[in-house]
């Protein structure tokens, strides 16, 4: 569970990106469920290369990372 402040201007209330890649069973998804305040989810490819697909995610929205985006950064 990660929590945010509302408002980017908070020192720290970010989480940069990363790939969820060292889990055991990597068939199993990541599920992200928002709760709160909107927020931009950033989608990217398998190397930081790849320019990420900006997503606003609202209150209640649900992101499921499963097959090949488990190994892409997020």
């Amino acid at each position: 569970v990660n929590g945010y402040s509302e408002g980017a201007h908070v020192a720290g209330d970010v989480l940069g990106g990363h790939k969820d890649d060292v889990e055991p069973d990597m068939t199993q998804p990541i599920v992200s469920v928002s709760l709160g305040c909107d927020g931009v989810f950033l989608m990217g490819g398998e190397s930081r290369d790849v320019a990420p697909t900006a997503l606003m995610l609202h209150s209640g929205d649900v992101v499921v990372l499963t097959g090949h985006a488990r190994c892409c950064y997020h």
